[in-house]
């Protein structure tokens, strides 16, 4: 569960705003029904009147992770939490990881670390193994990557080796990460979940194609990835996960896909 919350114009006519300075409303509650996902919360809130301590006394629970748009600044000492995308972000790199790699049609001179704190990929690692030789996982989710582990070598007998997430161990070749690492700094390419760092090895992802049906469902402030990276997350929203990025950068600038997999034929 999240809450989006939706700043609305004030009222129209002088005397309402002026007993709306003198009494605030109470922030509007509505629980919003989606297509290929749980309902979320939507709490609509005057511009004129935004009350921060009203409307934390008004979620409880995980209603508590709001997403509001970026110009707005949740005040100290407020208990809410604005909500950061992590897991679409990895879904969709992966993706792009993976499409990449098909391009560049060398599994055996390719070799692949995996910074993966949650485990987020460990459904779907099967994918890489047409695409590298080898690949080992860095994780705090031991046991989820086992399992994955013993599917692959089962399946495919290839050996995926398990690490520790916190490594001091300096990483080279390429790279798909949650977030990027000072242990990242060698590496020739780096995929990232997020794109908060820019580097000169970074690949990563921005925006996505969101339909009518959804974006009618949230104002214009909040981020269209930022929404469906929230309905993924934390209310099931699988259907977003096959989706891709709009665009994808390396070191800051645009690029394609064919593009990007000659650079790695490049350092290979």
């Amino acid at each position: 569960m999240f809450t989006c919350i939706e700043f609305l114009p004030e009222k129209e006519g002088f005397f309402t705003r002026v007993y709306e300075k003198i009494k605030s409303p109470q922030p509007e509650r509505e629980y919003v029904q989606v297509r290929g996902a749980t309902a979320f919360l939507r709490l609509a809130v005057r511009e004129n009147n935004v009350d921060w301590c009203k409307i934390s006394s008004c979620l409880r629970g995980n209603e508590r992770i709001v997403l509001l748009g970026e110009e707005k600044t949740i005040p100290d000492g407020i208990p809410l939490e604005r909500y950061k995308p992590s897991g679409l972000g990895m879904v969709l790199i992966f993706k792009t990881l993976c499409r990449v790699l098909e391009n560049v049609n060398e599994p055996q001179k390719l070799s692949l670390s995996i910074f993966d704190e949650k485990a987020v990929l460990s459904s779907v690692i099967d994918k890489i193994v047409p695409l590298v030789r080898n690949a080992c996982v860095y994780t705090e989710k031991v046991n989820s990557y086992f399992q994955a582990s013993a599917r692959i070598m089962k399946d495919s007998g290839m050996n995926i080796r398990i690490g520790e997430y916190e490594t001091d161990k300096k990483i080279r070749g390429i790279v798909i990460s949650d977030r990027y690492l000072t242990s990242l700094k060698e590496a020739d390419f780096v995929f990232l979940a997020v794109n908060d760092t820019l580097s000169y090895n970074t690949v990563t992802g921005e925006g996505i194609f969101l339909e009518d049906e959804y974006k009618i469902l949230k104002s214009p402030e909040i981020d269209d990835f930022a929404f469906a990276s929230a309905l993924y997350e934390r209310n099931n929203g699988m259907v977003f996960k096959q989706k891709d990025f709009s665009s994808i950068y390396f070191a800051g600038k645009a690029i394609n896909e064919n593009d990007l997999s000659d650079l790695i034929k490049q350092k290979i």
